[in-house]
């Protein structure tokens, strides 16, 4: 790197983002969908582990980086999403992620979204990218998220948000008594859109019809891969599919 400058502006007075100039032409070597950044300054190599987070007023944990792990941790009562994995290029913040290599597993997750005020998507895991405001998220740039063995009850929306990323393992997670508010995309265990090559393995999905219609929802969703899921609605219990 032969020169970096702070020039992003933003609406908060940290002006942060940077232009990067590099020592020679790197045209040749990014394609659509990959990610410049620099990985020092990227807080990667993390461990969240046996902590207790209750009523936090937004999330109650954000992940923007890589190579990371959240175990064995209780959250309870987030305003927004419980667990959120993003990117962010939106421009009110200094640009961040992508998320790649991160694993959530045994994680109990309570009541998301159903404590002072809920975000538009208050999912209580979701994964996604968040551009600019005039821009739609075409790149997929996530990549290599493991979701295991985690327990989640209550949810103003769907369980699982699942967007804008490739490689996603989610493997044996509980989910229970979602839907308690009335979203766009609710009535569903598992949302996953802009996504491929996705397995979802011995998932569970609980509900009354009051509330759950089904396992999950897709779009513009390829390369997924459904093993031994269920769904069980007033206590019956079926085979989970993606509609």
């Amino acid at each position: 790197m032969a020169d970096l400058t702070a020039k992003f502006s933003t609406p908060m007075p940290r002006e942060k983002a940077e232009t990067i100039t590099f020592e020679e032409p790197i045209r040749d070597r990014v394609e659509v969908g990959d990610t410049i950044g620099n990985r020092q300054m990227a807080s990667q190599n993390f461990v969240v582990r046996n902590n207790t987070s209750r009523n936090n007023r937004g999330k109650s944990i954000r992940i923007a980086t890589g190579h990371g792990v959240v175990e064995n941790n209780d959250f309870e009562g987030a305003s927004h999403n419980t667990v959120e994995l993003e990117s962010d290029t939106a421009g009110f913040f200094i640009p961040n992620g992508p998320v790649e290599d991160v694993e959530i597993r045994n994680n109990t997750l309570e009541r998301s979204g159903l404590a002072w005020y809920a975000d538009t998507h208050p999912a209580a895991i979701r994964l996604h990218h968040r551009p600019r405001q005039e821009l739609e998220t075409e790149g997929q740039p996530h990549r290599n998220v493991t979701l295991e063995d985690n327990t989640i009850e209550g949810c103003a929306s769907v369980g699982i948000s699942l967007q804008d990323a490739q490689g996603v393992d989610v493997d044996g997670n509980t989910l229970g008594d979602l839907n308690r508010l009335q979203y766009a995309n609710g009535g569903y265990g598992f949302h996953l859109q802009n996504i491929q090559g996705v397995t979802l393995r011995q998932n569970q999905v609980q509900g009354t019809s009051e509330t759950l219609r089904g396992f999950g929802t897709k779009r513009e969703a390829s390369d997924i891969t459904l093993t031994e899921n269920t769904v069980t609605i007033d206590g019956n219990t079926a085979d989970g599919s993606l509609e």
